[in-house]
């Protein structure tokens, strides 16, 4: 079957913060034009109350919505590590087009999307570029769009991006103008040939335009002292409240029901940062349509408080955020389900359930491999070891035997094999694998490798060295990659061919360092793609690095005072 995986993500935050009390001196209007009496002071504090928006982002004035939008996939495409003329398809969510700092005519004349083209300087004539307007879901339709390329076998890569700077276009006698920012996402998905689904599992989209259509529109300012012809953005908020609630659970459980997906097993539901109250209202909803009385804790990550609503915006960028480790208490992880799902002009609303997964984790440990590695076209041989076959040290075909120093222990169903040296006080624990048959392995001292674990190497291209006090943890895969001293790489954890860890690093159970990639000395780096989460404080580094790697020493010499 083919499958629809995103496989990089990125995002442009705008460096200029506007926080609440920069509206404290606005002359708010009613929509018949009467001034609001209250002070702004109590207005803004009820606001903050009802949405969750301290703050939002916007662009600065020599950017436009083009700009942000090329500056988001330039970060897609580098995390998914690809060329750029490899892209089948450039999809740009929007509503507004390009709008000029101090005016409020919008631009769409080239595309959106051909000017991101030319920003990203693809010389590919079969890459296609086109907009999609569709309020606020516009992303979320731009993916599913993707999705139907790629299904159909007119694309195999998609470059989706959400570009909104709303700041221009929000009238500021309008106390909804506190709600608007700006901002920018991206994603590459892709197309592969596999055996389990995975990526995009389902999806829907409905659309109200009834009385519905008049819920976001373009209009006057609500100052009626003035002859300004000019439009802004103009919401019935009440309406939108109630359609939201009522209409926004049905269609997220239609796209569960299409797969028979129970809510239970899904992980986390990224919805567009719209409104605080009315996305905690939306998903209790959810639940309650499936029986289920109460939502779970960090189920729904937001932004929203920090950024505000950039229309299309918010969920490529809160995907991106989560994905970078830089939203506290959430991660995305292997087999994850996840649901993505806005609502906005038009009305429309839509969703997508998404199977966050690099592999199966019930596939063997060669499986995983083979697929890590099916883009890098490598011919990988995994043995398939027994649990109870002792292999011990043992030559390679090569001839090369592998070398150890002084007082190391080894499993005794451990598989250590061809060109290996080891420095002193290293062990190596059940069911691990050390492979040098293809190229070399050179171990420092106090090395540490972890109930099955894997050290293996590229045969004429990297051999893999590690430094001393390094800590390999459990079903670890570690290959082709030089570590240096005092590193710990955690449970789980994959570190791909010619990256390089400095130091005094950790790498955190789970965690995907793709090729290349090097990790900066005393830091700490996460998740799938792996990026640096924080910097190691000196607490850390005594507990838990140097902590783990004196503890195998001990723990392996229980082991040979039992032999």
């Amino acid at each position: 079957m083919i499958n629809s995986v995103i496989i990089g993500s990125g995002s442009y935050i705008p460096e200029v913060e506007v926080k609440n009390s920069k509206f404290i001196e606005n002359p708010f209007c009613f929509e018949d034009g009467r001034r609001i009496q209250n002070d702004n002071e109590a207005t803004i504090q009820k606001f903050q109350e009802i949405t969750g928006i301290k703050a939002r982002r916007y662009a600065k004035e020599d950017q436009t919505c083009s700009q942000i939008a090329a500056i988001s996939a330039e970060r897609a495409i580098e995390n998914a590590n690809i060329n750029k003329e490899e892209i089948d398809c450039i999809i740009v969510a929007h509503n507004f087009g390009d709008v000029p700092h101090g005016s409020n005519q919008t631009d769409m004349l080239p595309s959106i999307a051909s000017r991101v083209k030319h920003n990203l300087g693809i010389k590919n004539e079969f890459c296609v570029p086109h907009d999609i307007i569709f309020g606020c879901p516009g992303w979320v339709q731009g993916l599913i769009h993707a999705h139907v390329f790629i299904k159909a076998g007119e694309a195999k890569k998609c470059l989706v991006i959400g570009s909104e700077v709303l700041s221009r276009v929000v009238d500021p006698f309008d106390r909804d103008s506190m709600i608007f920012a700006d901002g920018a996402g991206a994603v590459v998905i892709e197309g592969k040939e596999e055996n389990e689904k995975r990526g995009i599992l389902s999806h829907a989209a409905v659309s109200h335009t009834e009385e519905e259509k008049d819920f976001l529109t373009y209009g006057y300012s609500f100052n009626q002292f003035s002859n300004d012809q000019t439009k802004f953005v103009k919401m019935k908020g009440h309406k939108i409240y109630q359609y939201a609630l009522s209409e926004v659970p049905k269609a997220m459980k239609y796209c569960m029901d299409k797969i028979n997906l129970p809510l239970v097993e899904v992980d986390k539901i990224l919805i567009h940062q719209a409104n605080e109250k009315m996305d905690e209202a939306i998903v209790t909803r959810l639940y309650r349509a499936f029986g289920i009385r109460e939502v779970p804790e960090n189920i729904m990550p937001m932004t929203i408080g920090e950024l505000g609503n950039s229309s299309i915006a918010t969920i490529p960028t809160l995907y991106d955020l989560i994905m970078r480790g830089e939203m506290k208490n959430h991660e995305i992880k292997t087999g994850d389900n996840l649901l993505l799902a806005s609502v906005g002009a038009g009305m429309n609303i839509n969703c997508i359930a998404y199977k966050a997964s690099y592999w199966s984790q019930k596939k063997s440990l060669a499986h995983l491999t083979v697929i890590l590695y099916e883009n890098l076209q490598l011919e990988i041989e995994f043995p398939i070891f027994g649990t109870n076959r002792n292999y011990g040290l043992d030559e390679s075909m090569s001839g090369n035997k592998p070398v150890h120093g002084n007082d190391c222990w080894f499993a005794e169903n451990a598989t250590i094999i061809g060109d290996v040296t080891m420095g002193d006080q290293c062990s190596v624990w059940f069911n691990a694998v050390i492979r040098g048959d293809v190229n070399s392995i050179s171990m420092g001292n106090k090395v540490n490798v972890q109930d099955g674990a894997v050290i293996h190497c590229t045969f004429e291209k990297t051999k893999t060295v590690l430094g001393n006090n390094v800590s390999i943890g459990h079903n670890a895969l570690v290959h082709g990659c030089t570590v240096e001293d005092n590193v710990l790489i955690g449970m789980g954890s994959i570190v791909m061919d010619d990256c390089y860890i400095e130091s005094g690093s950790i790498i955190a159970a789970g965690a995907v360092l793709k090729e290349g990639t090097r990790v900066e000395a005393g830091s700490i780096w996460a998740g799938v793609p792996a990026k640096k989460v924080k910097d190691i404080s000196p607490e850390l580094f005594e507990g838990e690095v140097m902590r783990i790697a004196n503890n195998y020493v001990k723990y392996s010499g229980w082991f040979k005072e039992e032999n």
